[in-house]
Order: structure tokens, then sequence, then C-alpha cells
């Protein structure tokens, strides 16, 4: 498998646990006064632009053939086999 696809997951991996944190930061945030509501703005906006990153990474890892399944790991279609193999050998760098 080349870089750019194992960039492109490793990409989409940080944007979905990103995303998963910012939602659960957003859902409990506190609003009390008027830095508390520049600080929830800059989380939401935040928040929107994870979601547009994972969204084109994924759309991006479609365009190589590569799909997440539903057990999260990320398959990649073989083009001479009918078959799909598991891309396991990728672990997210710490960022």
């Amino acid at each position: 498998m080349n870089e750019y696809i194992k960039s492109l997951i490793e990409d989409n991996k940080y944007a979905s646990k990103t995303i998963v944190a910012l939602e659960q930061t957003i859902a409990t945030y506190p609003v009390t006064d008027e830095k508390s509501k520049v600080n929830f703005g800059n989380l939401c906006t935040a928040l929107t632009g994870f979601r547009l990153v994972e969204k084109a990474t994924s759309c991006l890892l479609i365009n190589e053939n590569v799909l997440k399944g539903e057990d999260g790991e990320y398959y990649q279609k073989i083009e001479d086999e009918e078959t799909e193999q598991a891309i396991s050998d990728i672990k997210p760098e710490n960022k």
C-alpha cells in the first residue's frame, strides 16, 4: 500500500477520534457568559471542520478502492481478485 493511502487512513482516523471528543465536549460545555459563548462557537466551528476532513478523506479513500468496514478496519479491493484484503498494519501517528 502506498504512503498516500496510509496518510489518508491516518487522517481519517484522527478526524473521527477528534469528532467524538468534540461532540462530548460540546454536549457538556457550560455556556454562562460572553467568553464561554465565543469558546462554544469555536468548538462548533472546529467540529464542522473535522467533519469535513473526515468526509473528504473518506471520499478520497473510496476513489482508491478503500472502504471502512463495520468492524472499523479499512479494506482495499484487490484488482486481480474478487476478494477484499484487510489493512491492519496501519497505526495512526500520535497527533
